[in-house]
């Protein structure tokens, strides 16, 4: 603790400890006037009703500060809510954004292996039809005998036979 604060707390106790002494020497000023003036009983009855109303200030008081301090922590509370919210809000666009993308890559990605689907089928359908030609023309092949050409012409008029 430094000077400053030490020397702050001596002055607010002195000032308390002034207050209170004020207090009691008028409350004992004022028991002895209200005795000698008006009696024992007018004495005790004011007394006792300025206490009461003492007391009762005392507790208005302690009971606003209880109660701004349970508004301030309240406030608080709401305030924290508020936040929490927000953040939570920020989450929510976060994961929102990561959701659209992971679409989007996925849309690319589908894209892509209906492509790659697309180009394979058709790579296979140009081979199986080139193997159907091949096999085709085998079969063709096989079946026409080959053309061999022998002459004979015997002057029969029947012109030129072909013999395989």
């Amino acid at each position: 603790m430094n000077s400053e604060q030490a020397g702050a707390i001596k002055h607010t106790m002195t000032s308390i400890t002034i207050i209170v002494l004020v207090v009691v020497g008028a409350i004992v000023l004022g028991g002895w006037w209200l005795q000698q003036n008006f009696g024992p009983i007018a004495t005790i009855s004011i007394v006792g009703g300025v206490f009461a109303a003492g007391f009762m200030a005392l507790g208005i008081l302690l009971n606003q500060r209880n109660t701004r301090h349970t508004m301030e922590t309240l406030v608080a509370h709401h305030e924290s809510i508020a936040q929490t919210r927000r953040a939570d809000a920020g989450v929510e666009r976060e994961r929102v954004r990561l959701e659209r993308e992971q679409f989007g890559h996925y849309a690319r990605m589908t894209t892509i292996d209906v492509q790659d689907s697309r180009r394979l089928a058709r790579q296979q359908a140009g081979m199986l039809v080139d193997l159907e030609r091949q096999k085709w023309e085998q079969q063709q092949a096989q079946q026409q005998p080959a053309a061999a050409w022998a002459m004979d012409d015997d002057d029969d008029g029947a012109g030129v036979r072909y013999y395989e």
